[in-house]
């Protein structure tokens, strides 16, 4: 009869990191840098994501509509933050290690890349 409270307790928190995570991460976010390996770093700030509370993912040119969509969803448990694109144009997406995670910054990495995301206001 004990491990019911503990499982209970487990399944709370897991619930509750997903949702701070999910609150974090919902927003217009600008990628600022991304490194591969064996390569330089891009630092040009010219791309976005918008992370929609209902799951929609948009992303494109600064200052500029959005050309790419898809959806987006967060796993605590494993600590990923999954991409998946409406059309199967080859663009890297899948799931992604979230290394850090702040009210202002996002990094993630999958393979070789790791992406830097800085949130700001929508324009």
């Amino acid at each position: 009869m004990r491990t019911l409270p503990f499982v209970l307790a487990i399944f709370i928190s897991f619930s509750f990191t997903d949702n701070q995570k999910t609150k974090k991460i919902i927003g217009y976010w600008e990628i600022y840098k991304i490194e591969k390996s064996n390569e330089a770093s891009q630092t040009e700030r010219n791309k976005y994501l918008h992370f929609h509370e209902n799951g929609v993912l948009e992303g494109g040119g600064i200052g500029k509509s959005p050309n790419k969509s898809g959806t987006w969803k967060i796993d605590a448990k494993s600590n990923t933050l999954m991409l998946q694109s409406e059309r199967d144009n080859n663009d890297e997406l899948g799931a992604f290690t979230i290394i850090q995670l702040t009210q202002k910054e996002l990094v993630i990495e999958k393979d070789v890349m790791r992406v830097y995301l800085e949130k700001v206001e929508s324009p």
